[in-house]
């Protein structure tokens, strides 16, 4: 499975979150409906850890954040030897410039819309 299906798979769900741990939750259940094997704040190394796992895809789920916070995490995961592709859930529209490849590895990104319910 690569980023691109993973994205294509929660697009297909509507979610309702306040907050990042809610939309984490949301995904989880998604994922679980669909009879994915994931991994759930799988760890990177000492300082990263990762919201999900889907095979060798990595989704991180960004409520929130400011640009510049979320690239300089991508960019540390994409270095990481157990991820092959990123996946970026996030609510802010401005992530969307995310570039597609980072450190050689694609980047998806799935944005939400515009505001949490």
């Amino acid at each position: 499975m690569n980023a691109q299906q993973v994205c294509n798979i929660l697009k297909g769900y509507r979610f309702n979150y306040a907050n990042e741990q809610d939309l984490q939750e949301g995904i989880k259940r998604a994922f679980t409906a669909e009879g994915l094997e994931f991994g759930e704040e799988v760890s990177l190394s000492k300082r990263d850890r990762i919201d999900f796992m889907v095979d060798r895809v990595g989704v991180e789920v960004k409520v929130g954040h400011p640009l510049s916070a979320v690239m300089r995490q991508i960019h540390r995961y994409s270095q990481d030897e157990q991820i092959d592709e990123l996946l970026v859930v996030t609510n802010r529209c401005r992530h969307s410039i995310i570039p597609e490849i980072v450190n050689g590895k694609p980047v998806v990104v799935l944005f939400l819309g515009w505001g949490m319910l």
